[in-house]
């Protein structure tokens, strides 16, 4: 049987755009620092850990951490399902610059 709306999907030759982050996951500006709150938020001792408690493979966690992989729409809501931040505030985490201490003061 020949579908018209599948036909015209495949052969849509159009670049795709992601619509706020959802085709392609959030980028992140301080993957580490995000990755390391949550740890810290529930007294977690590594990335396997953490991986562990988000229910994903550890290499998910080491392509977010170096950079290799945004985090996607699935994971900010495996995120707020875990440590209970609402979406808003992860949204916002995401887009913040962290600045290390410098250890004056």
């Amino acid at each position: 049987m020949y579908d018209m709306k599948e036909n015209q999907i495949a052969t849509d030759s159009r670049p795709k755009r992601a619509f706020n982050g959802i085709e392609r996951g959030y980028t992140c500006n301080d993957p580490d620092h995000l990755l390391d709150m949550l740890k810290a938020l529930k007294d977690l001792q590594n990335d396997a850990a953490l991986s562990h408690a988000l229910q994903v493979a550890p290499p998910i966690i080491s392509k977010i951490r170096n950079g290799r992989m945004n985090i996607s729409p699935g994971m900010l809501l495996r995120i707020h399902d875990v440590f209970g931040i609402p979406l808003a505030d992860l949204r916002k985490l995401l887009t913040e610059e962290h600045v290390p201490d410098s250890g004056r003061g």
